[in-house]
């Protein structure tokens, strides 16, 4: 095929290029191409070396893991042997004073000689030995707690019944006390004198095994020796005892070099079983560690190689910023304006392209600004026109009684305090202000002789009353902008304990705008001069709210009311012309409270 030169030179012109150079930054494509051509030698030939040394690493890591594992487990298995010889021979001590003696006499006899005492103190390792016959008697000595005691009964009893029952020596597999985060082997044996039957058992402390070992382990080496299950019995670093290990692929591959996770390390582990006992030992080190030398290898790789690209880097890098800084600045600004930063501007001077984008941008920018600004004006005005708006409301179903004058406004002041001191956010105190300017919206559908009566309601009047949350909910429920609000409309003669009105709501099902307006709505009630009672004392009026707490007040709202009380937030809006009659009692919504 004869070379086209022409399609060659077009290809590197318009499509190799252009396709990098708008896919990357220059700065990047620079230093890919310097890189590319100072590095790639160095790589081929440090990478065939690096080879050669993890596979010289995986041969000593395979022969140091074996070595370890064995030396462990075969430390573990004697020492488990000698605990056995020393058991065997208390037993022979009490099989020998058997010649004149029953079992019973024999076990009174250890117990008053201290015998299993002097045992445990030449026996660290066995925090527990116990002889018992069937007959109940028994004697026992302790290297732990009479806690730890109780706990190793309850574990030791099964055995003891099976080794009666079956008349032969049972060693346990390693058994772990939850609360004690210990692992203990029991070994147990029957012991027969004359018709006299009884066991005796110790209970081994797998802390003081594994303290004996005498393994030295080279630096980053770990063991860990677990149970069949995969529990860990033991462990240089003791605080994983307790835990579990995944065993399947060790039980598969015993004495061949494992690639595995443990705690989020990667490891290289092996394990070697130990004979006799339901238990393996785990070595491992971490991969990071193993791989030490080889990893050095690599760094000494990647310096060489950052040497040997420095000086072309450089270059390309002294290059590209004079493309890439005025770029990365208009970059810069418009992440701020993607986060509501109108004010930033591009600071770029000169005439080229980049430059009129710049002032493209800039240009725009104070456009949206602008708009912005104008948009937060109309907001805020909107908002002080629906504050007015329902406050004038509120003043004019509060002017149709001449008792009730303000009285909208009080409780919404003191139910906003009530919020702060419950640690509500602004959002929520929002709503509590409207919802409090709104409550007693429904008395528009009142009956004015109703309201404006200078007595007690009756019977027929209170029910009509009564019907004032459900009007003022009805009213707003199309404006589902108000739902939450309304909720406090509707619910804010909703008693704790279930016996208020209008559906009988208690405890939580009562929303939480509701309960505080309940509160606000009986202090300022109460602190007022209506028609059939003088204004309460404010201080009575606290201890009467606080006396139905729980049981028509929520007992939080109650507690933050209290406080706000006590901390003077009140004092600008009581009437200092109220009378001092804190004998008055509160007036139950039932009788015929207007509020």
């Amino acid at each position: 095929m004869k070379f086209n030169e022409e399609k060659f030179d077009r290809f590197l012109k318009l499509e190799f290029f252009k396709k990098i150079f708008l896919t990357y930054s220059i700065k990047k494509v620079l230093l890919v191409i310097a890189i590319i051509l100072a590095v790639i030698p160095l790589i081929i030939s440090d990478f065939i070396l690096i080879k050669i040394a993890e596979k010289n690493l995986l041969l000593n890591q395979r022969q140091t893991h074996t070595t370890i594992s064995w030396l462990i487990a075969n430390q573990t298995e004697k020492f488990l042997k000698i605990m056995e010889s020393k058991v065997e021979s208390v037993k022979t001590t009490i099989l020998f004073n058997s010649i004149d003696s029953s079992l019973p006499d024999i076990i009174s006899l250890l117990d008053e000689r201290k015998t299993l005492v002097d045992f445990l103190e030449n026996t660290p390792e066995i925090d527990y030995i116990l002889i018992k016959d069937t007959q109940g008697h028994q004697a026992f000595a302790l290297n732990t707690s009479f806690d730890t005691k109780n706990a190793l009964d309850e574990k030791l009893d099964l055995y003891i019944i099976n080794c009666l029952h079956e008349n032969r020596e049972i060693k346990s597999p390693p058994i772990f006390l939850n609360q004690y985060f210990k692992y203990y082997i029991f070994f147990v044996y029957p012991v027969n004198v004359g018709n006299n039957r009884g066991v005796i058992a110790i209970a081994v402390n797998m802390d003081n095994v594994f303290a004996n070992l005498k393994v030295k382990l080279p630096t980053g080496y770990n063991f860990l020796i677990v149970d069949k299950e995969g529990s860990i019995i033991g462990a240089k670093n003791t605080t994983l005892v307790g835990d579990k290990i995944d065993i399947t692929v060790f039980n598969k591959e015993q004495n061949n070099l494992i690639f595995d996770e443990f705690q989020g390390q990667k490891i290289i582990a092996s394990s070697s079983f130990v004979p006799g006992f339901d238990m393996s030992v785990i070595t491992y080190i971490p991969r990071e560690t193993a791989y030490k030398y080889v990893k050095k290898m690599k760094t000494q790789t990647i310096t060489f190689g950052i040497l040997a690209v420095l000086f072309a880097s450089i270059l390309s890098i002294f290059l590209s910023n004079a493309f890439h800084e005025p770029i990365n600045d208009l970059i810069n600004v418009t992440e701020k304006i993607s986060k509501r930063n109108f004010s930033v501007r591009a600071n770029i001077v000169g005439s080229n392209e980049i430059t009129v984008l710049a002032k493209r941008i800039n240009f725009t920018v104070e456009e949206i600004e602008k708009y912005i600004k104008r948009l937060e004006s109309l907001i805020r005005y909107n908002k002080r026109l629906f504050i007015s708006t329902i406050t004038a409301l509120a003043a004019a179903i509060d002017a149709k009684d001449e008792y009730t004058r303000g009285h909208s406004e009080r409780v919404t002041k003191i139910s906003v305090i009530i919020g702060k001191y419950l640690g509500l956010n602004a959002i929520e105190l929002e709503r509590i202000k409207v919802a409090g300017l709104l409550h007693d919206i429904g008395k528009i559908g009142i009956d004015d002789k109703i309201l404006r009566k200078p007595g007690i309601l009756t019977a027929e009047e209170f029910e009509e009353m009564k019907k004032h949350p459900v009007i003022g909910y009805n009213i707003l429920a199309p404006i589902k902008e108000l739902k939450e609000i309304n909720k406090g409309v509707k619910y804010h003669h909703e008693k704790w304990d279930g016996s208020g009105y209008p559906e009988g709501l208690k405890g939580e099902q009562i929303p939480l705008i509701a309960r505080i307006i309940a509160v606000a709505d009986t202090f300022d009630a109460m602190t007022s001069r209506r028609p059939y009672q003088d204004p309460m004392d404010p201080e009575f009026v606290r201890d009467k709210i606080m006396d139905f707490a729980g049981i028509r007040y929520d007992r939080r709202v109650v507690a933050a009311f209290v406080k706000a009380f006590n901390s003077g937030e009140f004092n600008e809006l009581l009437n200092v012309d109220k009378d001092d009659n804190n004998e008055s009692e509160i007036k139950d919504n039932n009788k015929g409270d207007k509020e």
